[in-house]
């Protein structure tokens, strides 16, 4: 098990607290936080694990498939297929 993720600044185009996680496998996303809830905390990364915002996207490495956070449902949606 393991993710990680690719932060965005404000840039003025991105939101600084968008977050862009890769996941070893699709497994890994039930492990990701969401709007309001901490996700496993990967290793002495206290970070990655918490609380985000609706559009954070997680890509699960092993399948290709794309997730979205949803504000609506609170909840890692995949995207398409």
């Amino acid at each position: 098990m393991a993710y990680w993720i690719q932060e965005f600044g404000g840039n003025g185009k991105n939101n600084s607290s968008y977050r862009l996680f890769y996941c070893e496998t699709e497994a890994d996303i039930t492990d990701l936080p969401n709007l309001t809830d901490e996700g496993v905390q990967q290793g002495n990364d206290t970070v990655s694990n918490n609380p985000c915002p609706a559009g954070c996207e997680a890509l699960a490495l092993d399948t290709g498939d794309l997730y979205v956070l949803k504000k609506t449902t609170n909840m890692w949606e995949k995207i398409g297929g």
